[in-house]
């Protein structure tokens, strides 16, 4: 009896997990700017680098290849991304989240080298409580909208939104600031 009252129970839960979460959603995106960006495949370069994105549910993940003939820093303490037209502190990897406040060594490149890493809102990051709790990452953008219909809405009035990747390097004493623009194309529902 046991068994069945648990069975029966267990699979109350996961339909009710299924209506609490709702649908799921998948965004694509296109590198913007700068003008000389190749967008469908989110790549850019110029004389002082290559980079290339991949944005996941919760970072934007790039690759960067140093390819001036000097060393190359970023300055992760004045990097941000801009959404919605606020702009947010960043943390990249190998950074821990309780010390995502904190200030951020710069990431020297040598020449010729090359480097993968990942920005996310450090707003994004929080600490959940309890027994199931811990570190924990919010999306970049809504992807489930809880069952209801005011979140689907929103979610796909996120299509032709643009957001800002800063990223500041500086080689030898010259800093630039590059401003990586990103546009949502599309927002499509991940069938169940």
């Amino acid at each position: 009896m046991k068994k069945i009252t648990l069975i029966i129970l267990s699979l109350f839960l996961l339909n009710c997990a299924g209506l609490l979460f709702g649908t799921k959603y998948k965004y694509y995106y296109s590198l913007n700017k700068p003008v000389s960006a190749n967008p469908s495949d989110m790549n850019f370069s110029d004389s002082l680098i290559v980079i290339g994105f991949f944005i996941s549910d919760k970072a934007i993940n790039f690759e960067l290849k140093n390819i001036s003939n000097e060393p190359i820093k970023i300055i992760w303490d004045e990097a941000t991304i801009v959404q919605f037209g606020e702009a947010k502190k960043v943390m990249h990897s190998g950074i821990k989240y309780i010390d995502k406040n904190n200030p951020q060594t710069a990431t020297v490149v040598p020449s010729g080298a090359t480097i993968t890493d990942l920005v996310i809102p450090t707003e994004n990051i929080y600490y959940l409580s309890g027994q199931y709790g811990g570190w924990e990452e919010r999306d970049l953008f809504p992807t489930t909208d809880l069952g209801k219909e005011q979140f689907r809405t929103m979610i796909f009035n996120c299509k032709d939104q643009k957001f800002t990747l800063h990223l500041p390097i500086v080689r030898k004493d010259t800093q630039l600031t590059y401003s990586f623009e990103f546009v949502i194309t599309d927002v499509q529902e991940l069938k169940k």
